[in-house]
């Protein structure tokens, strides 16, 4: 760890060391400027009281090149970022083990876009392109009360430019050193004081190097296409989004772990129509509608043990495996928040309801034959009535107080468990000077089982159940700041692999968590960034407890510079150490004219980036893969 911050260091010193030169003509960071100036969004749209929030503003997100979401996950606090078996990226809590992590949720704007199907936005959001979000918002520890959408204990709030601050279109191409490539257009408008409409595509071929397991080359390359579209008339909103993918499946099911062939083709689509009433905008009506639908497909050679299946008979294995399923979800909700000049309301009721349809699985076997699952699964359908009240008082200027409490009626099919959680939440925030924040916060929680989670089970799944407590505090002074994150919690019932496959393990867990932030601005636009975080007495390893990061911004002329170095401290699992990694990148972009800009960016340059442990059924090894390439990537930018 010593050599690499060594090296950094010595980058750092070398950028300080280059003297900054005025601002000439108006440029693409004189319109950054502008932004700021009329006030970043962020801070109209950020609620603290959803747990710790960390916000990368506009123009972090730019000079930090974040072309994906996965350029925002993998230096998450408390976080590590995975790759699956069937090869999406995901972010999972500190010693977690690898998952599509149904804890963690994903909003665009005011839409939670997990999959119907894992409750989580990683099968199909897991390369979401940035290139249409003006910010996006980070809460840790939080709690599901005043959000009223299915628990999550990780909220990453993605919200989209604006058309009445942008009244411009772009086009961006880019290629990288893996033979991946991606194209985006965008184009926001205000056409009048009644519409305005914003529409962003994106094509994205993401190549990855294969990794390499017994001998026998797997990949996980996607081709992604992706189209969102925002209007406004009159105060009403209308959102429409589509995502096409198409993707290997990595380690898929296979007992060798390397499939001879293997795809999934994934779709996802949302409608979305909301507006607020009364003068005051506190009364807000939304209904959605979304579709999910995947398309399972995979081979694998007798020889290597064909593929796992729910009957896997050795002496007769499958070859074959063909999945198909669709998903529909219905959502509405109603929020009214009534302030007065020391207290502040909230209440609000919502509906959901998913049903999976059409779902089919089907077996060929080596000795002849095939077998159709389809009947297997009964869940076919799944209501959730949720009802919420939180309430915030200000005792004074300096100390606020709130309480939430929350009850959900979650009925399903199929034989499956119904359940009727009641969960709550207490806080408390001081702020004695305007430089000194502490908040602290003590919930209960709890994550439902999710269709994936009930297929790959024992039997009936109970929910888990969290209890959390955490706190954070924060003083600045001139160009310094510090923050220390720390919380402890309790898990009861976790969700969790035994002999391959899933059951709520009867023991309860426990670990507690602390995080340390240090930044230092040098002027408006230069900063560095310091964190540090470990996670202590964890039961599980699966992934690292310890881990940090450095972040540099530096800003020339036209030139804009930014570099980061994720750590992450090794670990041992089932007897296989696991290294520390290093995960260095670097960006440049530079302003050609006041309308185009070149960008380069190079990630995992020193080709050590944290890795996701697997184990391969045939041998019964532990086998630890790379989940970040190392790469080069250039884009050019033409704004119109």
């Amino acid at each position: 760890m010593k050599k690499s911050f060594k090296s950094l260091g010595l980058v750092l010193s070398a950028v300080f060391t280059i003297s900054n030169i005025s601002y000439g003509e108006e440029s693409i960071e004189a319109l950054l400027e502008e932004y700021k100036e009329q006030s970043e969004l962020s801070k109209k749209t950020r609620d603290e009281s959803l747990g710790y929030l960390y916000v990368l503003t506009r123009d972090d997100l730019e000079r930090m090149q974040a072309y994906t979401l996965i350029d925002v996950l993998k230096s998450l606090r408390m976080q590590n970022l995975v790759v699956t078996k069937f090869g999406q990226n995901a972010d999972v809590a500190s010693g977690d083990y690898p998952s599509l992590a149904n804890y963690v949720k994903l909003y665009i704007n005011d839409q939670d876009v997990s999959s119907i199907d894992a409750n989580s936005p990683f099968f199909m959001f897991n390369n979401l392109p940035l290139d249409h979000i003006d910010h996006i918002e980070i809460y840790y520890l939080g709690s599901s009360v005043r959000l009223a959408d299915e628990p999550a204990f990780l909220v990453i709030k993605a919200y989209t430019k604006l058309p009445e601050r942008e009244n411009t279109n772009f086009i961006k191409g880019s290629v990288s050193s893996t033979r991946g490539y991606g194209f985006s257009f965008f184009d926001a408008r205000e056409v009048d004081s009644n519409l305005s409409y914003l529409v962003y595509f994106n094509r994205s071929n993401i190549n990855n190097k294969s990794r390499e397991i017994n001998n026998q080359h797997i990949n996980n390359d996607s081709l992604e296409n992706y189209l969102y579209l925002n209007i406004k008339y009159k105060g009403t909103r209308f959102e429409i989004s589509g995502l096409h993918k198409n993707f290997y499946n990595f380690l898929g099911y296979s007992v060798d772990g390397a499939p001879d062939k293997g795809k999934i083709k994934a779709n996802e689509a949302y409608f979305i129509v909301s507006r607020d009433f009364l003068e005051d905008k506190s009364l807000k009506l939304k209904f959605s509608i979304a579709y999910d639908q995947w398309n399972y497909n995979e081979e694998n050679s007798p020889l290597q043990g064909g593929i796992l299946s729910f009957n896997y008979n050795p002496l007769n294995p499958a070859i074959e495996e063909k999945g198909e399923v669709e998903f529909f979800k219905t959502y509405a909700s109603i929020s009214k928040v009534f302030n007065t000049k020391n207290n502040s309301l909230f209440l609000v009721s919502t509906f959901k309801s998913k049903n999976y349809n059409n779902f089919s699985l089907r077996y060929k076997y080596l000795l002849g034959g095939e077998s159709d699952l389809s009947d297997i699964f009964k869940l076919r359908k799944e209501n959730i009535y949720t009802f919420a009240v939180e309430n915030q008082f200000n005792i004074n200027e300096s100390n606020l107080i709130l309480a939430g409490i929350r009850y959900d009626i979650i009925n399903r099919d199929g034989g499956k468990k119904d359940f009727h959680p009641l969960t709550a939440k207490l806080g408390y925030i001081y702020v004695p000077k305007k430089n000194i924040t502490f908040k602290t916060f003590l919930s209960n929680n709890f994550i439902t089982p999710s269709f994936f989670q009930e297929i790959g089970a024992v039997e009936n799944l109970d929910n888990e159940k969290y209890l959390l407590y955490s706190f954070e505090f924060s003083y600045s002074k001139g160009k310094h700041k510090i923050s220390i994150l720390g919380g402890w919690n309790k898990i009861k019932d976790k969700i969790a692999p035994v002999n391959g496959l899933l059951e709520n393990l009867k023991n309860s867990y426990e670990a507690s968590s602390i995080s340390v932030d240090y930044t230092y601005k040098f002027n408006k636009t230069d900063k560095i960034l310091f964190n540090y975080w470990k996670t202590f007495n964890i039961d599980i390893t699966g992934t690292p407890v310890e881990g940090g990061f450095i972040k540099l911004f530096k800003n020339f002329e036209k030139t804009y510079f930014y570099s980061e170095l994720v750590y992450r401290k090794g670990y041992e699992i089932f007897g296989t150490k696991v290294g520390d990694s290093y995960d260095l990148t670097m960006a440049l972009s530079y302003d050609l004219d006041d309308s185009t800009r070149i960008s380069l960016k190079g990630q995992n340059l020193l080709n050590n980036s944290i890795k996701t442990v697997f184990y391969i059924p045939m041998t019964s090894e532990i086998k630890p893969l790379r989940t970040v390439d190392r790469k080069y990537i250039f884009s050019l930018t033409k704004y119109f």
